[in-house]
C-alpha cells in the first residue's frame, strides 16, 4: 500500500524485529518511504527509532497510571520474568497482579509458557522502555540488575545471577559468581557461554581469583585460539608462587594440563605426555574434574606416540575420576575417546559396545539435545563410516555436528567434519569436501590448527 519493495531478506528481518505485530510494522513502513538505504534502516529499526518512541510515549505509556508506569520502567532490565523476580527489583508484592493486568490490556506482554509463571516484553516496547529508564533515572539500571542479580543467586539461578551481575558492571560480583558457576558449566560443555563470562571480566578481577586464569585459558583452547592462553598461565604461575600450597597445586597443575592439551594440538605428543604427568603429579587429589582432564590429555597424547595399551589405561583412569566427579562432559568424551583406541586396537566389537553405552548415558542423562551429546553421535557416525554403514553414519555425524557446534569445541568439530566428508564422498559425492571447506573457512574452527586427536574436555 505504501509502495516499497523491501528484499525477502529485509521483510523477515523486519517481521522477527516488530514479531508481527502490525502497527510497529506500520511504523516501520512510514520510517521507510523516504529512505534510499532500506536494508540499512532494518538492520537498525528498533524501539529507540523515532517514529516508534513516539507512538509509545504518546499511546501506551503516558496513559498509564503511575504505580504501572514505575513497574514498567523498572521491569524493563528484564529479559524475562516473574511475579517474585518482579517484587524482589522493584520492592512491591503486586507482581502477579500487574503481570495479569499487563496482559489482560495487552500491553506488549508475552507469556513464557502454559501456567503464566514467566513472561517477557515485546522487543520494541522493552527497547523504548529501557530508553526511557536511562533518560528519566540514568543510575537506577545498575541497582535494578543487582537485585535482580541477588534474587536469581538465591534461587539458585547462577547463569542468570552472572548476567545481571555484568549487566550492572559489577565485576567482583560477577567475578565471584562465575567462579562459583564454571565447573557445573564446563560439565554441560557450556564453553562459549564461559569464555563469554570471562571474557567480560577485566584482568584485575581475575587476579584477584587467580583460580579464573586457567579456566580461561581452557575455555580459549577448546573454542580455537590455543595462541592467546600462554598470557593467562603465566599470569597463573606467577601467582601460584605467592598463595598457599593448595592453590599453587591447583594453579601449577592446571596450567600443565593446558600446556599439555596445546602441545598435542601442535603435533608435540611427547610434549603432551610430559605436561600431562606433571598435572597429575601436581593437582590434589580432590580436584576430580582437573584430574580428569590431566588424564585424558595423556590417555590422548600416548594414543598418538602409538602406545595404544598405555592410552587405553589411562583413559580407563580418565573415565574413573570424571564419573566420581559426576562430570558429564569428561565421562562422555573419554567413553567416546577410549572407543577410538579401541577401534585402532581392532577392537571393533569393544569399540560398537562403547559408544552404545556413550549414547545410552546420554539418554539416561537426559542431555540428548545438549552440546555435550554431540561427541557420542560423532563417535558412533565414525566407526559406521568404518563398518562402510555410510547412510546412518551420515544420520549421525549430522546430528553430532548440529549439537557440537553450539558447543565451539574444535577438535570435535574437526573430527566431525572431516568424517562427515569422507562419508558423503564415499556415497558418491566427490564434491563435499570441497563444500565443506568453503562453508568452514570463515570459521573460528577452520581458522584452527588440524591436529590428530581432538580435545578433552576442563575442569
Amino acid at each position: 500500500m505504501m509502495g516499497l519493495d523491501p528484499s525477502a531478506e529485509d521483510v523477515a528481518k523486519l517481521e522477527g524485529r516488530t514479531e508481527g505485530w502490525i502497527a510497529g510494522l506500520q511504523l516501520a513502513a512510514l520510517s521507510m518511504r523516504d529512505r534510499e538505504d532500506v536494508s540499512g534502516f532494518v538492520e537498525i529499526f528498533s524501539g529507540s527509532h523515532r517514529d516508534v518512541l513516539d507512538f509509545l510515549a504518546e499511546e501506551v505509556l503516558e496513559s498509564q497510571p503511575v504505580a504501572v508506569r514505575e513497574f514498567l520502567l523498572a521491569t524493563s532490565v528484564l529479559g524475562r520474568m516473574s511475579a517474585p523476580l518482579c517484587d524482589a527489583i522493584t520492592g512491591c508484592s503486586d507482581g502477579q497482579a500487574m503481570l495479569e493486568r499487563l496482559e489482560r490490556e495487552n500491553l506488549f506482554v508475552v507469556a513464557l509458557d502454559d501456567e503464566r509463571g514467566w513472561y517477557r516484553y515485546h522487543h520494541l516496547f522493552a527497547d523504548f522502555l529501557r530508553g526511557c529508564l536511562k533518560r528519566e533515572s540514568p543510575g537506577l539500571a545498575r541497582e535494578l540488575h543487582l537485585r535482580a542479580s541477588a534474587w536469581y543467586e538465591d534461587s539458585g539461578h547462577t547463569a542468570e545471577a552472572i548476567e545481571r551481575a555484568l549487566s550492572a558492571s559489577d565485576h567482583e560480583r560477577a567475578a565471584r559468581l562465575i567462579e562459583g558457576g564454571i565447573p557445573a558449566a564446563l560439565r554441560r560443555g557450556e564453553f562459549p557461554t564461559v569464555l563469554r563470562w570471562l571474557e567480560a571480566l577485566p584482568t584485575g578481577a581475575k587476579r584477584r581469583r587467580p583460580r579464573l586464569l586457567p579456566r580461561h585459558a581452557v575455555a580459549l583452547t577448546l573454542t580455537g585460539r590455543p595462541d592467546d592462553v600462554e598470557p593467562l598461565l603465566g599470569e597463573a604461575e606467577k601467582i601460584a608462587a605467592t598463595t598457599a600450597k593448595q592453590d599453587r597445586r591447583f594453579l601449577l597443575g592446571y596450567a600443565a594440563a593446558v600446556r599439555s592439551w596445546r602441545a598435542r594440538l601442535r603435533g608435540n605428543a611427547p610434549g603432551a605426555v610430559e605436561h600431562a604427568r606433571r598435572a597429575l603429579s601436581l593437582l590434589p587429589d580432590e580436584d576430580l574434574d582437573q584430574r580428569s582432564f590431566a588424564a585424558s590429555n595423556l590417555g590422548f597424547a600416548l594414543r598418538i606416540t602409538g602406545d595404544l595399551a598405555a592410552a587405553d589405561e589411562a583413559l580407563a583412569e580418565a573415565l574413573k575420576i570424571a564419573r566420581a566427579a559426576d562430570h558429564t562432559y569428561g565421562t562422555l568424551s573419554t567413553m567416546v575417546w577410549r572407543a577410538r583406541v579401541k577401534i585402532e586396537m581392532g577392537r571393533l566389537r569393544q569399540a560398537e559396545d562403547s559408544f552404545g553405552r556413550a549414547l545410552r548415558f546420554v539418554s539416561e542423562r537426559g542431555v540428548g539435545l545438549l552440546p555435550t551429546a554431540g561427541i557420542a553421535h560423532i563417535g558412533m557416525g565414525a566407526l559406521l563410516y568404518e563398518r562402510d554403514e555410510l547412510e546412518e553414519a551420515e544420520r549421525e555425524l549430522e546430528e553430532g555436528i548440529k549439537l557440537a557446534e553450539r558447543a565451539r569445541e574444535v577438535g570435535n568439530l574437526i573430527w566431525g567434519w572431516v568424517t562427515l566428508s569422507q562419508t558423503k564422498r564415499a556415497r558418491g559425492d566427490e564434491e563435499a569436501p570441497w563444500r565443506w571447506l568453503a562453508k568452514r573457512s570463515g570459521s573460528p574452527a577452520a581458522r584452527a590448527p588440524i591436529c590428530n586427536s581432538p580435545s578433552s574436555w576442563p575442569g
